[in-house]
């Protein structure tokens, strides 16, 4: 079963993501649901965990299929995280290059004062752990690297002690939740240095929340007609919550709010779910770990257009408004910023068309090929060690619909 709405869910939250980082003074720009919307990315945490749990929760049993669940996983998101470390390593020694012709100082964070470990922990993954001490190349990857550890604590927990999941998942959910609320000083706004506890506490929250979705699925069902009220009640609480929750205390509590919404979008029943299900939000759904990924990118090309404008034009209209508290672009009247964050969303929903379809799927076919292929090579081995006695007779046969 593929949850189409829930899909439709993650899409609409890259793109307040991909808002949310855009430093220009178009009309959201200072709203309170644009400034707070970093805390989407628990969506994605906690949707992950729902999802997974849902695909996987009762496969994970045997050696092979937790190796060959972590090929596949590592597929879903290494291809494309890699492609764009790489595409940032480039821009970012075409600046120094840039800078040395130029005769200017380096400005910090650069390949300059980067250490080549930053290239060697993006590609091993593993730069969620504090390696550095500020995020570096394409810095929402953090979360990508804090996801695909918590997949792996996620098949051992289901490997080693399947009858404790429920227990065991409660409380890792519990640990992450702990530590990110006596450690973080920004409330859940954790990244590169406590993110993976912040994605523990999510994705394990889900994990649970499929549990009781399985559990109270056909009792729901019979009411149907109060999803249109429990959606729209839901999507007020989300788009409420996150306005108001800023990056205080209260913001610990967005995995439990999106946790809500998971539910019960996951019935995909109410009107609001008819809505979602429309081509264009589909279409979003589809894109959206590319959307996610590539929107820095877009960014960085849209900066550094702005500055080297203001470089040729030094009366310009490039400023920045240190009245924000950080440095923002103001070109223009405000219907000129409006245009740039059209334009900047539409940018990186096309480069996320094209990385889908030519660094996503062929990378996504490519690792689960490996992990298809080595479960093949193992089932030959075991036909080796353990030979058949005769050809495969009718009660031999599988007996449900030839699926192992």
């Amino acid at each position: 079963m593929r949850f189409t709405v829930l899909d439709g869910w993650r899409g609409l939250c890259a793109l307040m993501v991909a808002s949310h980082h855009l430093g220009a003074t178009w009309s959201g720009f200072d709203s309170p649901l644009v400034t707070s919307s970093y805390l989407f990315v628990d969506f994605f945490f906690v949707l992950s965990g729902f999802v997974i749990m849902h695909a996987y929760g009762a496969r994970l049993r045997d050696a092979n299929d937790v190796g060959a669940f972590v090929i596949r996983r590592f597929g879903r998101v290494w291809p494309l995280h890699m492609a764009l470390v790489l595409a940032f390593f480039a821009i970012e020694g075409a600046e120094i290059v840039a800078r040395g012709y130029l005769d200017t100082k380096p400005r910090g964070g650069g390949v300059d004062d980067l250490p080549l470990l930053a290239l060697g922990t993006n590609t091993a993954l593993v730069h969620v752990f504090g390696m550095h001490d500020r995020p570096l190349l394409n810095f929402p990857s953090w979360s990508i690297s804090a996801e695909f550890w918590t997949y792996v604590l996620f098949a051992a927990v289901c490997f080693f002690l399947p009858s404790r999941f429920p227990a065991v998942a409660t409380a890792m959910a519990a640990a992450g939740a702990a530590v990110v609320a006596g450690a973080s000083p920004d409330g859940m706004n954790a990244t590169w240095d406590l993110g993976i506890f912040r994605c523990v506490y999510g994705f394990f929250l889900g994990a649970m929340v499929h549990r009781l979705f399985a559990a109270t699925g056909d009792r729901i069902r019979r009411h149907g007609g109060l999803l249109n009220a429990a959606e729209i009640l839901v999507t007020l609480a989300v788009v409420t919550f996150v306005a108001t929750a800023g990056e205080g205390p209260a913001s610990l509590l967005a995995p439990f709010v999106f946790a809500a919404a998971v539910y019960v979008f996951g019935f995909e029943a109410g009107v609001l779910s008819r809505a979602i299900r429309c081509a264009a939000v589909r279409s979003l759904g589809t894109l959206s770990y590319s959307i996610y990924m590539v929107h820095i990118l877009v960014l960085t090309v849209i900066v550094n257009a702005a500055k080297v404008y203001a470089m040729a034009v030094p009366d310009g209209f490039v400023r920045v408004a240190p009245e924000y508290g950080r440095r923002v672009m103001l070109i223009g009247e405000p219907w000129a910023m409006d245009l740039v964050f059209v334009l900047y969303i539409a940018a990186t929903v096309a480069v996320a068309a094209v990385t889908y379809r030519l660094i996503e799927v062929p990378g996504r076919r490519f690792f689960n090929g490996l992990a298809s292929g080595a479960g093949s090579l193992r089932a030959g081995a075991r036909l080796c060690a353990f030979p058949p006695q005769g050809l495969l007779g009718a009660e031999d046969r599988p007996t449900n619909g030839g699926k192992a």
